[in-house]
């Protein structure tokens, strides 16, 4: 057998979904030098550490907001992590940059 993404949609949300923008890469920024936060909320703790190498997927840090909890995980491989841009308990904004990569 095979496997086959599917996306199951009522024609309601199937209609409105034509008419939005497509999502943009999740915590990514134009350079990939960044990790951005993707929603307002409060970093609840980072998974690296400055100077840490960083693999594709590889776990980055944590953001609650609206009670849930969102793990941020690394959309390149090979960086390595220069600067932990935050606090663990600060507030963050979207697009507030949380990490910077060399």
């Amino acid at each position: 057998g095979i496997l086959v993404p599917a996306l199951a949609m009522s024609v309601e949300e199937y209609q409105l979904a034509k008419h939005m923008r497509p999502p943009l890469p999740p915590s990514t920024s134009l350079s990939n030098k960044q990790l951005l936060s993707p929603m307002p909320g409060v970093l609840l703790g980072f998974a690296v550490r400055e100077g840490d190498v960083v693999e594709l997927d590889q776990e980055l840090c944590t953001v609650e907001a609206m009670k849930m909890q969102n793990v941020l995980r690394s959309t390149r491989k090979g960086g390595v992590v220069t600067k932990l841009c935050v606090g663990v308990g600060d507030t963050v904004r979207p697009e507030d940059v949380l990490i910077e990569f060399d």
